[in-house]
């Protein structure tokens, strides 16, 4: 007998069950129920989990053992319908008594709860595991395999995720993957599920061994837990607002029109080779030694040879507001409500981050970006409450160099943006401008994210004496700035120290952030590593505080029995949708939780907080 490809590349300590007939699926649930553990997969129609349908569930008891259920038959219609059998599939998915894996679990979980079950008893996430593990490298599960597993494993793995993708594709995104052949769907689920299966193993032991446990198991899976929720709650778009952004015109247009004045001709904004042409060759600008790029990255630095620079700038992202959120949150909207994808693995430092769309991006200051946010508005009868830390990077950065000065503000509460401003601008306190402490709270978080003296220098222009070179006064600010908080210094040091001794910083919490590329850095790229280093052990800080908020204070509101739950966050920025009748009480709750002492840090938190009706409004 022939056997069929997919078959034949398998390893041959492999075994996989398909369960298409009741009395196959009865010998599953005997081995099941007597297990303490597996790992669970789904397959689906693809990654919306509000539109998508559920094709087949993979179980693996083992590194060579699986199951695969189908699920759905080739037409879309259930390919189960006897109640005993989904009784039996629901009762074992709700059993938190049989420990489930899963990889990306929190994708699967809402697939199963938008079709009426539930997962309890999930206990590792192989996908999150990997990130605290190896947070340099790519996450979904076949790069896992590539880099754990034994080889034959993981090129079977690759040639059935192409093989089955590939047919799923090209037969249609609707149907596509109903229609692969049922034997390649068990063998791809087979493979999903018996990686996963032993990843878990391998992580369990290595997050131990880094002492990365704790941080996995008390914050990134209990927030997996609540940005899921989040998820599926989604929140409410004041949709006749939305569409009244089309009707304006738009900032880009603005900028295209100043742009093509200025260049004399109109050209193609959008294309990098002619926005090239411009700048290198008819107006003669430096180009960089990588040569004649137009990133925004090349951009910033020619931004003072010719004011071109800066419109072309303000084009592009005036242009991805429009398209993505203006244009793009019309796609996306569900019901008149947005349902985004947050990403605990979305950023090295910790913070989270966000997908379909990115909420992150939307801008703060600019008039479009507001009125964008203007649309996101709390549910009926609700308040939206706008939570954050108050100066939470440099709370952090206080505990970590012990600086007396930054220890002592924060102690007795003054304001440390005036303090700083006195010190560089050569003045008292109380002479102090609020131009000059704007410059001040500059200065304060540059030093958090490691501006160098050409960053401040931009930065705080229009602050500089005219006939002096501003790099040199920036460089002065700098170096008034440690000469007064020296405890900053030193710890800055320190951590350039441990980033050339050891490759890498470690947080309070354990969470590590690497760089393998230090070895062999020099110049500026050794000065960029070392800016990242130290961004991550304050920024990485501050967004696992901010976490373990939410985690709180989302405990709470369910224990207490209030209705108010949280809706979004966006760097580090908690909303809460809180009913009118809530609106005393919740809000002193939050503040209460938020400011508990936390991981050992004996500096003061404070919370800024306000009942808003949209979060345009937002402090």
């Amino acid at each position: 007998m022939i056997r069929d490809w997919y078959e034949e590349i398998l390893p041959k300590d492999k075994n996989f069950v398909l369960v298409d007939t009741p009395k196959k699926f009865t010998s599953m649930t005997r081995v099941l129920d007597e297990l303490p553990m597996s790992a669970v997969d789904l397959e689906t129609t693809g990654l919306n989990t509000r539109k998508e349908m559920i094709v087949g569930m993979g179980i693996g008891t083992s590194f060579t053992d699986a199951f695969y259920m189908p699920m759905a038959k080739s037409t879309g219609d259930p390919y189960w319908t006897n109640t005993s059998i989904l009784g039996w599939v629901d009762n074992y998915l709700r059993n938190d008594s049989i420990k489930k894996i899963m990889h990306n679990g929190k994708y699967d979980r809402k697939m199963f709860r938008r079709r009426g079950f539930d997962v309890e008893g999930f206990v590792h996430d192989t996908m999150l595991s990997d990130f605290l593990l190896n947070e340099n490298v790519p996450h979904n599960l076949e790069a896992c395999g590539r880099r754990e597993l034994p080889s034959d494993h993981s090129r079977a793995h690759d040639k059935l995720h192409d093989a089955v993708h590939s047919l799923g594709i090209s037969k249609g995104k609707a149907m596509g993957m109903l229609r692969v052949p049922i034997g390649m769907m068990k063998n791809y689920a087979g493979l999903d599920v018996t990686t996963t299966f032993q990843l878990a193993q391998i992580y369990e032991s290595r997050l131990e061994a880094h002492n990365l446990d704790r941080l996995f198991y008390m914050l990134l899976m209990p927030l997996q837990e609540v940005i899921m929720e989040m998820e599926e709650r989604g929140v409410r778009i004041d949709v006749e607002r939305l569409e009244g952004l089309r009707d304006l015109e738009p900032e880009y247009i603005k900028f295209a029109e100043q742009i093509y004045q200025m260049a004399g001709e109109r050209l193609n904004l959008n294309s990098p080779d002619q926005i090239a042409e411009l700048l290198y060759d008819k107006l003669k600008l430096t180009p960089p030694k990588e040569g004649k790029s137009t990133d925004d990255g090349t951009l910033s630095k020619l931004m003072d040879e010719h004011p071109i620079v800066d419109l072309i700038r303000k084009y592009r992202s005036a242009f991805k507001i429009y398209t993505s959120y203006v244009i793009g949150l019309h796609e996306l909207l569900d019901g008149g409500r947005l349902y985004t994808n947050y990403l605990v693995h979305g950023a090295r430092t910790g913070r989270l981050a966000s997908a379909d769309p990115n909420l992150q991006n939307i801008p703060v200051r600019s008039e479009f970006g507001r009125k964008i946010r203007a649309c996101f508005v709390p549910d009926a009868g609700c308040k939206f409450g706008d939570f954050d830390f108050s100066q939470i990077e440099l709370r952090v950065l206080a505990y970590y160099s012990r600086d007396p000065i930054l220890l002592d503000a924060y102690l007795k509460g003054y304001d440390i943006h005036r303090k700083t401003a006195a010190v560089s601008f050569g003045v008292s306190e109380d002479r102090v401008s609020e131009d000059q402490r704007a410059a001040g709270k500059t200065l304060n978080f540059g030093v958090v994210y490691g501006m160098s003296e050409y960053g401040l220098k931009d930065a705080l222009k229009g602050h500089w004496k005219p006939g002096i070179d501003e790099a040199l006064q920036a460089r002065a600010f700098l170096e008034k700035y440690f000469n007064e908080y020296s405890g900053v210094k030193k710890l800055i040091d320190k951590v350039h120290r441990a980033l050339d001794e050891k490759g890498e910083i470690v947080s309070l919490f354990g969470r590590r952030r690497r760089f393998p590329e230090i070895r062999a850095a020099k110049g500026g790229f050794k000065r960029y590593l070392q800016r990242q280093c130290f961004n991550a052990l304050v920024q990485g800080t501050a967004s696992d505080i901010t976490s373990l908020a939410l985690i709180r204070v989302n405990k709470m509101l369910k224990e207490e029995g209030f209705e108010s739950r949280p809706v979004l966050d966006v760097h580090d920025e908690l909303i809460f949708n809180i009913p009118e009748r809530e609106a005393e009480e919740v809000p002193r709750r939050i503040r209460e939780v938020m400011i508990e002492p936390v991981g050992g840090i004996d500096v003061a938190l404070e919370v800024d907080g306000n009942l808003i009706d949209c979060w345009e409004k937002a402090a």
